[in-house]
């Protein structure tokens, strides 16, 4: 005989998980802000002035800070954080390759699609010469990545799964409802856009990181790994920041 559960006991249980959620979250975001102004005050303010530098700080700052809440929650934690690697069969790694690509090509229609149309070079940190280049590319094709999705599918989904063990499906495809909250959270993390650029740009990059992390959070689920959802992040942020560097090449003036 199956046990039946109290509805207001199963709901308590609900808003009690995402109350914890957010105050991982809320501890999170603090614990990070004061890090990195712990950091940047003890770096040369010239040696900050560059953007990418700035952005190799922030990201590494991103793991380091996830990487210790992990490892303060491992002993009282029943479930995964994804650093491991996949077992065999299950790696999900060329999916997760094209289909990063893909979206790096659907960011790059949405963010720049005032660019494309009349064929100028994207606003942003795309000059030509290879001191920028190269470390703009590594960080997008290797660190942010690995660094968010330590953050977003490791450390908060992960978390988050431990505690809400319900699943949405469509069709074939089948997410738990963490994953999409995760993924609304991820989103929630990029709406500076909305102060920077046009409101149908921002609004775009809205859905579309709603659907990327839903995107990892299959793939993390699926493989019990963070290694496909890091080169599914990666893809695109390469995809599209090759592209802006290509754009800026061919038409700056």
């Amino acid at each position: 005989m199956n046990p039946i559960i109290d509805p207001a006991y199963r709901s308590s249980r609900i808003f009690s998980s995402l109350g914890a959620a957010t105050l991982l979250i809320c501890l999170y975001i603090l614990s990070v802000s004061r890090a990195l102004t712990l950091i940047t005050s003890h770096l040369p303010s010239s040696w900050l002035r560059s953007s990418w530098r700035q952005g190799y700080v922030s990201h590494v700052v991103l793991l380091l800070v996830a990487l210790a809440f992990m490892a303060i929650l491992k002993p009282y934690f029943g479930g995964s954080f994804g650093l491991r690697v996949p077992q065999p069969g299950r790696s999900f790694i060329w999916p997760a390759l094209w289909i990063g690509a893909s979206f790096g090509m659907l960011m790059l229609c949405v963010d720049y699609y005032s660019n494309l149309i009349h064929r100028t070079a994207p606003p942003g940190p795309f000059a030509i010469n290879p001191g920028n280049v190269i470390p703009w590319l590594l960080m997008q094709g290797l660190v942010v990545g690995i660094t968010e999705e330590a953050v977003f599918r490791g450390l908060f989904l992960g978390y988050l799964l431990s505690r809400v063990s319900y699943r949405i499906r469509f069709g074939g495809f089948q997410v738990s409802v963490a994953g999409i909250l995760i993924a609304v959270v991820f989103s929630l993390a990029h709406a500076g856009a909305f102060w920077h650029t046009s409101l149908f740009a921002a609004i775009g990059q809205q859905i579309y990181a709603i659907a990327i992390g839903i995107f990892c959070a299959y793939l993390f689920e699926q493989s019990d790994s963070l290694l496909a959802p890091a080169i599914a992040h990666s893809a695109g942020d390469f995809v599209e920041w090759s592209c802006c560097f290509a754009m800026t090449a061919l038409w700056h003036k």
